[in-house]
């Protein structure tokens, strides 16, 4: 009798100790999801029959354990969505169930991103205004590059302390003339809205130093042009996205909310809410509790309305596709017939100048009907509130890995992005006549003088000087 209650006090003690390891198992687990939360998730890209099986993968993707990569509404294209481990079952049983034929899959993501991070640490570092374009800059280094040819260029770059985003982080917003003394029609360029999509900030670099360091090369667009350029709109959410979720989409704010952060291209005030978009907080593309809740979209949206007359082309960098984009993003179709045929046209010199260079066909046509209605977008903003006369976001190529092209990929997209920008720049110019010539240095409106004026009485006295020069 003895003998088996010391059996039975041992057993007890070995199932305590059972449940302690148990325990301290799921929360060593817990801690490890935490520092990686791709692990155990699978990218899947598949090509559907249908369109409508396009739309089901769609709505799939705004599901909780589904992330869309890569969605799009055209026939042929192949969709690419992140599954997370417990989903994998239901998912395979959808696909298999509508017929899509799966491409290929990527099963280590986080080893996949680990390598990323191996390639991106031991990229070549620089204080110098000569950038390596085999490197993703942070948020610092961006900066600190505009300030550099700030100084050294004096007579051309302007760069204003604008904006602060919601983690404080400065915003800085670089102005590049020719310094003629002549007023132009302005050129508004951003990226880096989504933080994951760290080839568009790269991009913008690109031609920010196109731009400025080689300035001699392209003389005939700072004829034509002025150009302001947020090249980093979302700085909270980049970070964040390089020091722990690689693929985070959102701005940061609500830090304490079990879901933080806002989608900035859903939070603009033009149709907000009408479609695209989700209430939900933990939703990828949540809008916000009310139009411009960010600092981030208020920014861009001071931006555009204080070129609001003089400002000729909104450009909006994103990634991936390639697809050059133009309004409407809240409905299919365009605005009218002949907005249409301006969008076209313009798209078209930038699809045949990157034929011509590498052989690649890049999509061109409506948000709406390309990809999928979205509205409160910057783009749709720009056009019908900002009233530029061309408006548009460009996706820049992702390669084989989508949002995450490594390093050594940079080089190859900037460049070939740059020659599609160029050319729609260059095809812009010639579609409105534009010359430096005294009939546009008196073509400001009163319209944008008094809306100007406005914008400029609540900021600091530098970028007034800043704006108000040369516009």
């Amino acid at each position: 009798m003895l003998g088996l209650m010391k059996m039975s006090k041992h057993l007890k003690i070995s199932q305590i100790y059972l449940v302690y390891c148990l325990v301290l198992f799921q929360i060593l687990c817990d801690e490890a999801f935490a520092r990686d939360p791709y692990k155990g998730q699978t990218i899947f890209k598949l090509l559907p029959k249908t369109a409508a099986d396009r739309k089901l993968i769609r709505d799939l993707t705004l599901k909780p354990g589904y992330t869309g990569l890569h969605v799009n509404a055209v026939h042929g294209r192949l969709l690419c969505v992140m599954v997370a481990y417990e989903c994998i079952k239901e998912f395979l049983h959808i696909i298999a169930k509508i017929g899509a034929l799966i491409i290929c899959k990527v099963g280590n993501v986080e080893k996949m991103l680990a390598e990323a991070r191996v390639l991106k640490q031991s990229s070549r570092r620089t204080r110098s205004l000569q950038l390596s374009w085999y490197k993703y800059y942070r948020g610092k280094d961006i900066n600190n590059y505009l300030d550099q040819l700030a100084a050294k260029y004096h007579k051309t770059v302007t760069v204003v302390n604008k904006c602060k985003s919601f983690e404080k982080r400065t915003m800085k917003t670089i102005k590049i003339t020719k310094g003629d003394g002549i007023k132009k029609r302005l050129i508004v360029i951003d990226a880096g809205i989504h933080a994951r999509e760290w080839i568009a900030p790269a991009t913008a670099l690109y031609i920010i130093h196109q731009l400025v360091q080689k300035a001699n090369e392209n003389e005939d667009l700072l004829r034509s042009f002025d150009f302001l350029i947020l090249p980093l709109v979302n700085p909270d959410g980049y970070e964040y996205s390089h020091k722990s979720e690689r693929f985070w989409r959102k701005t940061r704010s609500n830090p304490k909310s079990k879901c933080p952060g806002v989608d900035a291209n859903r939070n603009y005030d033009y149709k907000w809410g009408v479609c695209g978009t989700s209430k939900d907080p933990c939703d990828e593309i949540y809008l916000g509790k009310e139009p411009f809740s960010e600092p981030e979209s208020r920014c861009v949206r001071d931006l555009l309305l204080s070129a609001k007359g003089v400002g000729i082309f909104y450009l909006s960098l994103h990634s991936y596709g390639p697809y050059i984009l133009y309004p409407w993003g809240w409905k299919s179709g365009s605005p009218d017939s002949r907005s249409h045929k301006t969008f076209e046209k313009i798209a078209m010199a930038g699809v045949d100048a990157v034929k011509k260079l590498s052989g690649r066909e890049y999509l061109h046509g409506s948000s709406g009907e390309l990809l999928y209605t979205a509205s409160g977008a910057s783009d749709d903003y720009a056009y019908a509130i900002a009233k530029f006369p061309i408006s548009m976001t460009f996706e820049l190529e992702g390669n084989d890995r989508g949002f995450d092209p490594p390093p050594d990929q940079i080089p190859n997209i900037t460049k070939e992005s740059w020659t599609c920008i160029r050319a729609m720049f260059l095809e812009t110019g010639k579609i409105f006549k534009l010359r430096s010539d005294r009939k546009l240095r008196n073509s400001a409106t009163s319209e944008f003088y008094a809306v100007r004026w406005k914008f400029l009485t609540g900021l600091s006295t530098v970028y007034v000087g800043m704006v108000s020069t040369n516009l």
